[in-house]
């Protein structure tokens, strides 16, 4: 597609060098650095890549592409991030500090400047612009100088005098992202947006605090996994979207609508402002966001219904899928070069297929599906690690190569010395631009608004950005929309979608024509009048009035999805009324975004104005809003007695069956974990009325809710169920786990007369570690050797959750009272954390030490590595190995298919390598990523539960155990003690026999799931 060509005006003459490059000689360097550190391979001596060239020749692209090495190794290295300048040159940030598992505080990384000054599609020149950099993970050229991430910090590295190399330090605008958690999620991926306001990307595996320097902690943004954005004009710092894993590749369309890329957990999303996507691991920030948005593509680039972890290789399905889990670089293609078939398709890097991926955002409802297109390019070789993509004057695409072995779980080193970046093009590109941009004036960067390729016209957008910040001189450019219109302005949406940003950064747009434009003909430009409306750093309450008036109107989802972005920036007073203008357009109702991102805009103002709020469930089309306003008032009623009332109203007087249900689904969601509440006024005519009703749901969450209100009616409802061994078991054992939550001391008796019944025996048993009782450990001792496994596993969990219970415990062990009763490491580390001498050594006795230097480990790990060998392991029984890892792992790791994903899968992580088994599996605690970090909590009952927080709200706290997901009240919780240990303890392999480790190790390394023979 040509919108309009470039005109001649634009075609600058070539800027030569002094000096002339003979053909054969290699690229030259200006600004080296003497005391740059000597840069060092850890990967194993003899494991090289090929030469650069020969990676470009067996790189395979559809016919009539071309493909050319534009720069290798030694020329460029490491190169995490590549951007291009207004001269066409690759500004490249090489990321030596980098070490797989952390940073290598002894080296350094830089900025190198790569140019094709003779035009051949290879650069021959380069030029070290900077190399202090501390985990530099991004460079953006700008006018004079460019921006980086680096050190944690968004700085600002300038280049006043044009010499190619920075004047000083960086100057710093944002600090406070995390450098110690990351690793490969750290920090990364400026970018332009369309606007001016500068983005980039953050991974989950640390929380950040992001501000300007000096910032108090507590005014911080709060953030791990995001987009997030910074104007580089007024200094505003904004989260975009949260969620997903860690987003590396970020691009918009040419209507400005940004799609990210991302790992494991989807592949590419649609990035709506405001947005909050399900994430890989953890809860959102805000516990009140009760769901969140899964992602937009319609399919996976790898066989789903395995683990992600197994897809690390690009051959059988997933190599028919597309390749794997792990994607770098996302590139919406709008060059010219490129067949017309490609523009706008979503270009992505994908790590383990060793190729490049090409999908196709298509509109559907509010927003985009994002559908799956033919794989793009092949490298067909292993070390290819693609990371970037980017199209360049000519429409050419640039993709750089990281060049290793491993990927963002690798131990076995770091290839330091390698990378490439290459130049697909198709057939012979109609020019090669050889100017700067930043020599023309404003008129003609206004004209290159029309140009075909993008390239051009975000180029001269950002220069004419930067003149009018630096000096604030008034632009002619603003009399487009008051004298006739230019000869070269096309008057496509786009052209003039891409003309309106410039006049609004510009403060060139009026007020009063962006607020004419909401009700233009063209969706795009309706849809950016809303946006650019609610972007400046004031809006007056005549604007938010518009926006509700207009809302209720619009005949568009697609505007509609802009107008509940907005709410998030919206006084809350006016969130409410926004709420209901939308809710009149039904055929949102099943949308993939639109009620989440109102959701997410609506939650402030409900707890505001309780009232207004419930008005709002009275409208039919929005059953998970009515769910999520009761849910959230009914949290609210904790600390405020004026909500239960309101609700109870809201449930009698709604209209339908389904209105009543969602109501008190959304209040019965709210009391998990709660144990009592004061019953709200009118309850009881409520149960009246439901009394009458012929459907079973209503009824079942009336009752729940009458248990939460101290309604003895309802408890002895569930405990006739309990005891009624005809009833059905699954219904049996609901009662008694719903009934456990509440911790009624009535339920005591009935837990004990439960602990021969073979249906809920296990549930009763998990039941009584709630209650400090001192006949519980004598009952379930008694009974221990006559329960099955399942019972026998729930009895030691209880035994060993309380001080009085675990001395009894140990004692029966040691006096070998106990048939078959061994105490995972997890529950031996929770005993002794008791802090008793007597339980101590007891627990010394049975189980051993549990403390064991740093120095002891290693000499275990050299130890399995010397019995460990290959021929050993060839020996290795599969089918038990299988056998261990469900009794030992299964509990919180997944291998294969089997497991649990209350931790790392252990099929992740380089599996076949035994020093990184070894290291991860005698050493969980050595780098423990916060999600995982265990607290320890000490309830007021006595009883001590050790866990990863999963999600808070101001009542409760849920805790993910080695065994189960605990919600507690907080009213019971008397101490919370945070630490640096891993979930998984210590000591695992202590009590294995060397046959049982050989055969763990073994099935850990095999590539498939072995099927177990006896148990």
């Amino acid at each position: 597609m040509k919108i309009c060509r470039m005109p001649l005006a634009v075609i600058l003459p070539a800027i030569l060098t002094c000096f002339i490059i003979n053909a054969g000689s290699p690229a030259f360097v200006i600004g080296e650095e003497a005391a740059f550190p000597k840069i060092i391979n850890t990967q194993k001596e003899g494991e090289n890549p090929t030469t650069a060239q020969s990676a470009a020749d067996a790189i395979t692209v559809p016919e009539g592409f071309e493909v050319t090495l534009f720069a290798g190794e030694p020329d460029v290295s490491q190169p995490v991030s590549m951007e291009m300048d207004d001269r066409g040159r690759v500004w490249v940030a090489e990321f030596y500090t980098y070490a797989g598992r952390g940073f290598d505080e002894s080296l350094r990384d830089r900025i190198v400047i790569l140019e094709d000054v003779d035009g051949d599609g290879k650069h021959d020149k380069r030029t070290v612009f900077w190399d202090q950099g501390n985990r530099l993970t991004s460079v953006l050229p700008g006018s004079n100088g460019c921006w980086i991430l680096n050190a944690g910090t968004l700085a600002w590295l300038s280049d006043k005098d044009g010499d190619d190399k920075a004047d000083g330090e960086p100057e710093i605008f944002l600090d406070g992202f995390d450098q110690n958690q990351v690793g490969h999620n750290i920090v990364s991926g400026l970018m332009y947006g369309p606007t001016g306001w500068i983005y980039g990307r953050h991974g989950i595996q640390a929380t950040s605090l992001v501000g300007p320097p000096g910032m108090p902690q507590d005014q911080r943004t709060k953030m791990n996994c995001s987009v997030w954005r910074f104007h580089p004009r007024d200094h505003r710092f904004q989260l975009v979207t949260e969620g997903t894993t860690n987003p590396w590749g970020l691009d918009y369309n040419e209507y400005g609508d940004f799609f990210f890329t991302n790992n494991v957990i989807g592949h590419a999303w649609h990035a709506i402002p405001g947005a909050h996507f399900k994430r890989m691991y953890g809860a959102d920030f805000n516990p009140h966001f009760y769901e969140l948005i899964d992602q937009h593509a319609d399919h996976y680039h790898w066989d789903h219904s395995a683990n992600w972890t197994d897809s690390r290789e690009d051959n059988g399905v997933h190599g028919k899928l597309g390749g794997g889990h792990s994607h770098c670089g996302g590139m919406i293609y709008l060059g010219d070069n490129f067949p017309d078939e490609y523009r706008g398709r979503l270009f992505m890097c994908n790590t383990h297929g060793r190729r490049v991926n090409c999908d196709i955002p298509v509109r559907e409802g509010a927003g985009y599906v994002i559908e799956h297109g033919k794989d793009f390019m092949f490298a067909n070789q292993p070390w290819f690690r693609g990371v970037g993509l980017m199209y360049g004057p000519d429409g050419e695409v640039y993709v750089s190569d990281w060049t290793d072995l491993g990927e963002c779980h690798d131990s076995d080193g770091v290839h330091r010395t390698s990378g490439r970046i290459y130049r697909i093009t198709y057939g012979k590109p109609e020019k090669h631009f050889t100017g700067d941009l930043k020599e023309l004036s404003n008129p003609e960067l206004m004209e290159l608004q029309c140009h075909s390729n993008d390239w051009y016209s975000r180029h001269a957008r950002r220069i004419l950005f930067d003149r009018f910040w630096s000096s604030g001189e008034s632009f002619d450019i603003k009399e487009i929309f008051t004298k006739e219109k230019p000869k070269w302005f096309d008057d496509t949406i786009v052209s003039q979608l891409k003309i309106g940003w410039v006049l609004f950064s510009v403060d060139a747009f009026p007020e009063r024509k962006l607020r004419s434009g909401l009700s233009n003909a063209n969706e795009h430009l309706r849809a950016w009048s809303v946006r650019l409306l609610s972007d400046q750093a004031s809006v007056n309450d005549q604007t938010w009035e518009l926006f509700c008036e207009k809302a209720a109107q619009e005949k568009s989802s697609y505007v509609r999805l802009s107008y509940a972005s907005s709410m998030r920036l919206m006084p809350l007073e006016y969130r409410i009324q926004m709420a209901h203008a939308l809710a009149q357009h039904a055929e949102d109702v099943n949308d993939h975004d639109m009620r989440l991102i109102m959701w997410y805009g609506l939650e402030p103002a409900v707890t505001k104005s309780p009232e207004k709020a419930l008005e709002l469930t009275n409208i039919e089309s929005i059953p998970k809003l009515r769910n999520f306003i009761a849910r959230r008032l009914m949290h609210e009623s904790v600390t405020n007695p004026k909500m239960g009332p309101l609700l109870v109203s809201a449930v009698r007087e709604a209209e339908s069956k389904t209105q009543k249900l969602e109501l008190l689904a959304g209040m019965v969601a709210a009391t998990q974990g709660i144990r009592q509440l004061p019953k709200p006024a009118g309850w009881d005519e409520l149960v009246e009325e439901m009394a009458a009703s012929d459907d079973p749901k209503l009824k079942e969450a009336v009752r729940d809710l009458s248990l939460v209100f101290g309604d003895g009616r309802a408890m002895q409802e569930l405990i006739k169920l309990v005891t009624d061994g005809n009833a059905n078991p699954i219904d049996r054992i609901a009662a008694l786990e719903f009934l456990a939550e509440r911790k009624d001391e009535a339920l005591l008796p009935i837990l004990k007369k439960s602990l021969n019944d073979r249906v809920i025996d296990t549930t009763a048993i998990q039941a009584l570690a709630r209650y400090d009782d001192a006949d519980t450990s004598k009952l379930l001792l008694n009974q221990f050797n006559n329960y099955k496994k399942p019972a026998q596993a729930a009895a030691l969990e209880t035994l060993a959750s309380r001080p009085a219970y675990a001395r009894e415990l140990l004692k029966a062990m040691k006096e070998n009272r106990l048939k078959e009763a061994v105490l995972s490491a997890s529950q031996a580390r929770q005993i002794s954390q008791f802090g008793d001498e007597e339980i101590n050594k007891l627990l010394e006795d049975v189980w051993g030490s549990l403390t064991s230097t740093p120095a002891a480990k290693q000499e275990q790990i050299d130890h399995l590595k010397e019995e460990l060998t290959d021929e050993s392991l060839a020996k290795a029984n599969l089918s038990n190995g299988r056998i261990v890892f469900n009794q030992t792992c299964s509990n919180c790791h997944r291998l294969f298919n089997a497991g649990k994903n209350l931790a790392p899968d252990l099929t992740g992580g380089n599996r076949m390598n035994l020093d990184y088994l070894l290291e991860n599996i005698v050493t969980p605690s050595a780098l423990v990523p916060n999600q995982y970090k265990v607290t320890t909590f000490v309830l007021d009952s006595g009883r001590v539960i050790n866990g990863v927080i999963k999600s808070e709200t101001d009542q409760t706290v849920t805790v993910q155990t080695e065994k189960d997901e605990i919600t507690l009240a907080r009213e019971e919780i008397e101490i919370s003690k945070p630490s640096n240990l891993s979930l998984m303890p210590d000591g695992v392999l202590d009590k294995m026999s060397p046959e049982q480790i050989r055969d763990l190790i073994g099935y850990l390394q095999s590539d498939r799931q072995i099927e177990v023979v006896a148990e």
